[in-house]
């Protein structure tokens, strides 16, 4: 039977609908939902706007899924080109340049990013549920979640990881710092059979310098950890031998007794453990200071070994000891709170 104009124009129109418009639900059978595969679950969930973690199993997948049958669901089809135009071989390379100067998706995104808010290895956070939680903002508006966007997402973690590289493991790594200070004091063991490397991290996870970008528990994670157990153990026997040397060393050839003034020797002198304990308690410090007075104080006869120029010398020398040594302290602590906030995750 032939068509008539009307029927003809019914179907025109029904034809040329918004290709991003919802559609009502569609019931999928029992069995063929049990063959689907992992890929085709999520496109199904996300025709359905529901966000999912990424790392979730295919059965998760399949329960979500199971329970949102009911909702209505996108079009398949993209965006359709405008009339009278063809997509030419500079159309690509233009919009890849546009995404790389001035897009507002990227701009956000790098922005979440280098904040912290979007962690930068895809297995914590997978580009469907990026595009799930900042789907609703003004940024994406006309945005669609298909293999140039995960293309795109996957080039731009690349750029910021190269912007923002990790820490060496050095010295100044602020997780680094706390290991060597916890296994110096006793705290960890150093025997890995006391204390696995598993333990290790379930006691130090919840600290601000275990939860910086690039710190997980694997295999590097181990190997430092047993690194840095044979560095000190190997530390501590050095330690322990040069003790023995140097005081077989001291017993084969006494140092002399008196300096080439005719004064007791300083270094490792009563004197000098005393005049340490009073500039620790601010006694040069004290209003109209003089090295006189700290000299003749009846309960530091020692002090009175070196004549007075030497005594006053001594005091200005372990004070700009003191001083450098603070500096040092000062610039280490500095250094790490400063790696600990570029590379922290968290606030």
């Amino acid at each position: 039977m032939p068509r008539t104009h009307s029927q003809s124009s019914a179907m025109v129109n029904q034809n040329d609908k918004d290709p991003t418009t919802e559609c009502p639900p569609i019931n999928i059978p029992p069995e063929k939902l049990n063959c689907m595969k992992v890929a085709d679950l999520k496109l199904e969930l996300l025709r359905r706007k529901v966000c999912f973690p990424s790392k979730t199993r295919k059965q998760g997948l399949l329960d979500l899924l199971q329970a949102s049958l009911h909702l209505p669901t996108l079009a398949e089809s993209g965006r359709q080109q405008p009339k009278g135009s063809k997509k030419g071989p500079n159309t690509e390379k233009q919009t890849q340049t546009h995404w790389k100067t001035d897009h507002p998706v990227r701009k956000l995104l790098c922005f979440e990013f280098k904040e912290g808010n979007v962690p930068l290895d895809p297995n914590e956070m997978g580009p469907a549920e990026i595009f799930c939680t900042y789907t609703d903002n003004t940024e994406f508006e006309g945005i669609e979640h298909n293999d140039a966007f995960i293309k795109r997402l996957k080039a731009l973690r690349l750029h910021v990881m190269k912007e923002e590289p990790l820490l060496k493991w050095t010295e100044l790594h602020p997780a680094r710092k706390l290991l060597f200070d916890e296994l110096t004091s006793g705290v960890i063991p150093l025997d890995a059979e006391q204390m696995s490397a598993a333990e290790v991290w379930c006691r130090c996870s919840a600290q601000s310098q275990f939860k910086m970008r690039g710190m997980k528990h694997n295999e590097t994670f181990k190997r430092r950890l047993a690194a840095l157990r044979k560095l000190i153990k190997k530390d501590k026997n050095r330690a322990t031998e040069d003790k023995i040397e140097v005081a077989r060393a001291i017993r084969n050839h006494m140092p002399p007794a008196l300096n080439h003034r005719g004064e007791p020797q300083w270094n490792g002198s009563k004197a000098q453990e005393l005049l340490k304990e009073d500039i620790a308690n601010n006694k040069h410090l004290v209003p109209n200071f003089k090295p006189s007075e700290l000299r003749m104080q009846a309960d530091r006869p020692e002090h009175r070994e070196c004549s007075m120029e030497t005594f006053r010398w001594k005091i200005q020398q372990e004070v700009r000891t003191n001083k450098h040594l603070h500096t040092l302290k000062h610039d280490a602590e500095q250094k790490l709170r400063k790696n600990l906030k570029k590379m922290s995750i968290t606030e």
